[in-house]
């Protein structure tokens, strides 16, 4: 008798995200949605997805760390244009 071959787990592809509004910011969100003639789910995705974008090269952000060193502010320097 053949053995059977265990089945591989599907993927999952999506997942779940959940948080919270205030009733406030919900009429808010419906009343946009009323408005423009959208979801908000749609919208939600909307304004997410420069955020999400799946690209090869993530762009890195220039942030500098606040105690990074300045070693050109220092006091008698003088730049020169040579």
């Amino acid at each position: 008798m053949k053995k059977k071959k265990n089945k591989k787990r599907k993927v999952v592809r999506f997942r779940k995200l959940t948080f919270k509004l205030t009733s406030r910011q919900m009429a808010s969100l419906e009343a946009y949605c009323r408005r423009h003639a959208t979801t908000p789910v749609k919208v939600i995705k909307q304004k997410l997805s420069p955020f999400l974008k799946l690209t090869n090269d993530p762009q890195k952000d220039n942030i500098v760390h606040p105690q990074q060193l300045k070693i050109f502010d220092m006091p008698g320097y003088v730049e020169s244009n040579v």
